[in-house]
C-alpha cells in the first residue's frame, strides 16, 4: 500500500493544483485524503485525542492500576492486523490497541494495550489462543523522537547489519532518534535503548549509543488484562484493508459486550498491557524539556522480521496483508515485508501555545508558507510547486512549511496543510495555524 498511498496522494494533490478556486479544491475526495495520507485519524484511530499525556508517577509492577484515560495519546482498533486477512490460525497475535504516556520529575512512562480477541471465534488452546493466547518472545519496539535535530535512526548498525533479530524490516520516514527494543516476554534477552552513532542514523552495541535497561534504570512489565472501557474490534467477513479500514466499510463492535453467533464472548485474560519507565537521564533530557518541547512516541510490534502493527497506526502495517510469508505461504507477507513508517508519532508533553491573534506577537503561523497571515490551500499548492521544480524554501517560509517538524519539507507537509484548510484535520497535533 505504500505505492498506492503515493499514487493516491499525488492524484489528490494534482487535483488541488489544477483547481482554479477554493470551491473547486474543496471537492477533493476527503475519504482518499484521510485514508491514505493520515491513517491515524480514520475510523476508530486517533492521535492525541485526550491531550499529550499527564504528569504522574507510575509504579512498574505489572498492573495498570496507575494508568488512566486522560493519559491516552493514541487510539487504535482490534483485529485490524494482517492475521485478519491471512493467517488467522497463527499464534502470538500482535494487535496494538492504545498508547498512554505520563511523566514526573525524573522519568518518562509509556504504556500500551495489546489485545487478542480471537477467542470470539476460536476455541481455547487452538491457533492464536495457544500458549495461553499470550505475546511470545518476539521483539517489541518503542520509538521516540526526542531531538528533531538529530539523525533519524536507521534500524541498522554501523556495519550495515540489523540491530535486532534476523532483520528489522521497518524504517522511519517520520523522525525517530531513539529505539527501545525488548522481548514480548518480560525478563528475556538483553533489552536496550539505541541511539544513532553516525550521521546516517546507524547505531552500535557500545555505550552511549546502546544503553542496557538494567544498568540505566529502565524498567518494563506486563499485566494480563484490559484497561480501557471499550474494546472496538473489526467484525464480520473480511474484505481488504483498503476497503474495510481505510475505505470506512468495516463494522466495529465492542468486544467487551459482543456475543458471536456461536455464543462466544471475549475474555480479557488474553489481553496484555505493557508499561515502561525510562529515566530522563537515559534520554539526555529533563522534565522541563519534555514539558516545553514535547517528544514523539510510537510503539511497534514485530515477529522479528518486519512490523506487524503499531500505535499510532501506520498503513505500512497492512500494505502486504494478503501476500504470502516466505517461510509459510499460509500466513501473511506482513511478517517479512519492508515497511516505511510515515504517520506522525503521538505527542507527549509540549509547550504552551501562543495566541496567534496577539498583536504584540510578530510570529508567523505554522503552515502559512506564503507568509500572508492565513493557512489555506494556496500554501499546500506552494509546497507542491517547490517539490516539482526542485527549488527550496528559505527563512521564515521554510519554518512555516515544515509542519511535521522533521527537518524536511515533503509531500506530507502539503497534505497536512491541505487537510487543515479543508477542515479535515481532526487531530491537529503539530499546531498548524498557531504562531511559531
Amino acid at each position: 500500500m505504500v505505492k498506492l498511498h503515493k499514487k493516491a496522494v499525488s492524484a489528490c494533490l494534482a487535483a488541488v493544483i489544477a483547481a482554479s478556486s477554493i470551491a473547486a479544491a474543496a471537492a477533493v475526495n476527503s475519504a482518499d485524503i484521510s485514508s491514505q495520507a493520515a491513517a491515524e485519524t480514520v475510523g476508530k484511530y486517533a492521535t492525541n485525542p485526550n491531550g499529550t499525556g499527564k504528569r504522574a508517577t507510575i509504579t512498574i509492577d505489572g498492573s495498570f492500576s496507575d494508568w488512566s484515560d486522560d493519559m491516552l495519546v493514541a487510539q487504535g482498533a482490534a483485529w485490524d492486523v494482517a492475521n485478519r486477512y491471512k493467517g488467522a490460525h497463527e499464534n502470538c497475535v500482535l494487535d496494538d490497541y492504545a498508547l498512554y504516556a505520563a511523566w514526573d520529575d525524573n522519568n518518562l512512562y509509556v504504556g500500551w494495550q495489546m489485545v487478542n480477541i480471537t477467542d470470539t471465534f476460536w476455541r481455547e488452546g487452538d491457533g492464536p489462543l495457544s500458549d495461553g493466547g499470550r505475546v511470545l518472545d518476539v521483539p517489541l519496539a518503542l520509538a521516540l523522537s526526542v531531538d528533531p535535530n538529530s539523525p533519524t535512526i536507521s534500524c541498522k548498525n554501523t556495519s550495515g547489519g540489523s540491530i535486532w533479530g534476523q532483520r528489522m524490516g521497518y524504517s522511519f520516514e517520520t523522525h525517530a532518534d531513539m529505539l527501545l527494543l525488548m522481548s514480548g516476554k518480560v525478563g528475556l534477552g538483553n533489552p536496550s535503548l539505541f541511539k544513532a552513532a553516525d550521521a546516517e542514523g546507524n547505531t552500535t552495541y557500545d555505550e552511549p549509543y546502546c544503553l542496557g535497561f538494567k544498568n540505566n534504570g529502565i524498567e518494563y512489565a506486563m499485566a494480563e488484562g484490559f484497561m480501557p472501557n471499550e474494546l472496538w474490534m473489526l467484525n464480520g467477513v473480511s474484505t481488504t484493508p483498503e476497503e474495510e479500514i481505510y475505505g470506512g466499510t468495516g463494522e466495529y463492535v465492542d468486544a467487551l459486550t459482543f456475543v458471536s453467533e456461536d455464543g462466544k464472548t471475549h475474555n480479557t485474560k488474553y489481553d496484555s498491557f505493557y508499561e515502561i519507565k525510562i529515566p530522563f537521564k537515559a534520554l539526555g533530557i529533563d522534565a522541563s524539556y519534555l514539558e516545553k518541547n514535547g517528544i514523539g512516541v510510537m510503539q511497534v510490534a514485530t515477529r522479528g522480521e518486519s512490523g506487524i502493527d503499531c500505535i499510532p497506526h501506520d498503513p505500512s502495517m497492512l500494505d502486504n496483508a494478503t501476500g504470502s510469508y516466505g517461510a509459510d505461504p499460509s500466513t501473511s507477507h506482513e511478517k517479512d515485508d519492508d515497511d516505511v513508517i510515515t504517520v506522525p508519532f503521538a505527542r507527549v508533553g509540549g509547550g504552551s501555545v501562543i495566541d496567534p491573534t496577539d498583536p504584540t506577537d510578530p510570529a508567523n503561523l505554522l503552515g502559512d508558507v506564503t507568509l500572508d497571515g492565513k493557512v489555506e490551500l494556496l500554501d499546500a499548492i506552494q509546497i507542491q510547486k517547490k517539490l516539482i521544480t526542485g527549488t527550496t524554501f528559505t527563512g521564515d517560509a521554510l519554518k512555516c512549511a515544515d509542519v511535521d517538524k522533521n527537518g524536511k519539507v515533503q509531500l506530507r507537509d502539503a497534505i497536512i496543510i491541505q487537510r487543515y484548510s479543508l477542515g479535515l484535520l481532526t487531530n491537529n497535533i503539530y499546531g498548524v495555524g498557531q504562531a511559531i
